[in-house]
C-alpha cells in the first residue's frame, strides 16, 4: 500500500506542476483560474530554475501524500462489512 502511495503522490505532483506551468503561460480554461491560484499557493509558482523546480516539486509531493493519507483514513472506516451485509453473506454462502 505504502507503495502505490509513493508513485500516486509522484504522478499528482508531476500533474499539478503541469497545470501550473501551463497556467502560467495563460493556456487553461477561464473556470479553472482558482484551481490554478490553489495550487500556486500550495506548491508555488511556476519556475525553471533546477533547484527551485525539484524543491517545488517536493512541496507538491508532500501535500498528495497528506491528501492521500487523509483519503486513506476515511475509507478505513468502510473496510469492515456493515451487519446486514454480514447476515446475507452467512445466510446465502456457497
Amino acid at each position: 500500500m505504502k507503495i502505490f502511495r509513493v508513485i500516486s503522490a509522484a504522478r499528482c505532483a508531476v500533474t499539478d506542476r503541469y497545470y501550473i506551468t501551463r497556467g502560467a503561460k495563460g493556456k487553461y480554461p477561464l473556470d479553472s483560474e482558482n484551481y490554478y491560484n490553489i495550487l500556486v499557493r500550495e506548491s508555488g509558482p511556476s519556475t525553471h530554475n533546477p533547484v527551485k523546480v525539484a524543491r517545488n516539486f517536493y512541496t507538491a509531493y508532500q501535500h498528495n501524500i497528506e491528501r492521500i493519507k487523509k483519503t486513506e483514513q476515511m475509507m478505513h472506516m468502510f473496510d469492515k462489512p456493515s451487519l446486514p451485509a454480514r447476515i446475507y453473506h452467512r445466510m446465502f454462502k456457497k
